[in-house]
Parts: structure tokens; sequence; C-alpha cells
């Protein structure tokens, strides 16, 4: 897995058609959090600043005045952004998943339910490059552990993203 400082460590992936994803998605992830109260991006397509075609983040206190803090959200332009009810208050490893089929976006933890809510519209698919543990360049950066990564072009069901984190325990 990526070990990263908080600051300015992230992976970055070579541009590609592959990640234009502007329909169903399923993002996936192993993390392992050093400071529970901090914005952290897990994986985005996104170049920083002004476009984010796809964010998978956990809130940190600047998220609705911190009620939100340790819930997760995927964030997109010009979309109705759902967030989870399910949170990660503490430093262990958590499995983390996200999936949109159409208009619903499920979030999970653990391989369990962590609620969800409507997203309706596509994605942007500008060209960026997707990329770990920031928004882009050092922004909103993970401090801690990200392992086994996973970008799917479609929706995973239930009892698959259960298997992944079956897998990984």
């Amino acid at each position: 897995g990526f070990n990263f400082d908080g600051t300015d460590d992230y992976v970055k992936a070579q541009t590609s058609s592959s990640f234009g994803i502007i329909g169903n998605i399923t993002i996936s992830a192993w993390i392992k959090r050093n400071n529970t109260s901090r914005y952290e991006v897990i994986l985005a397509k996104t170049n920083g600043t002004s476009r984010q075609d796809y964010d998978f983040y956990i809130c940190g206190p600047s998220c609705a005045a911190g009620v939100d803090d340790g819930k997760l959200q995927l964030y997109a332009d010009g979309l109705t952004n759902p967030i989870s009810t399910g949170k990660i208050i503490d430093n262990n490893w958590h499995h983390v998943a996200v999936s949109r089929s159409g208009s619903v976006t499920r979030y999970y933890i653990d391989g369990i339910d962590a609620g969800g809510g409507t997203q309706s519209g596509s994605f942007n698919n500008n060209a960026d490059p997707v990329t770990i543990g920031t928004d882009d360049n050092g922004v909103n950066s993970f401090y801690g552990k990200i392992d086994d990564v996973r970008l799917y072009n479609r929706v995973l069901s239930d009892a698959e993203i259960k298997m992944l984190y079956n897998m990984g325990r």
C-alpha cells in the first residue's frame, strides 16, 4: 500500500480514456487514517481547483461545520452529492467503497451498507488524471495509508463489495 504524509504525497495515474467514467461507477479502497479530523481524498479525477469529474473523500471539520466529519462523499461538479450516514472515527484499517447506479449512490464501510442517496446527472469527462491521496498536486492530502484501490466502470453488487472486504481482512 501507499503511506501518505498528509502534506504532499500522492499517486497520479497517466491520463487515460479508461478513466472517463460518466455513468455507473464503483470505487473501493482500504484506508487507515492517522488523523480523524481531516478532509482527505481517497481517489479523484479532478484538476484540484475548478473541475471535479468525480472525487471520493472522507469529510473533515470543513464539511457542514463538522457535522459530517468522518463521513464519505462522492462529489461531482453540477450534481447533488449525497453523503454517507456511516462514518470512520478511528485509526483502524477500514474497507470503504462507493457505487453509483443510474442516480442511486451507495456507500459501504467494512462491507456494510453505510447509506447513500440520489445523485442525478452524468459525471463530466475532462482530460484530468486520476489521483490517489489528493484532489491534485497535494491539495486535501490523505494522512495515513491507502491500499488495494479499485476503480470500476460498473456497479459492484453488495455481495461483490462484501467479497472485497472479506478478501482484505
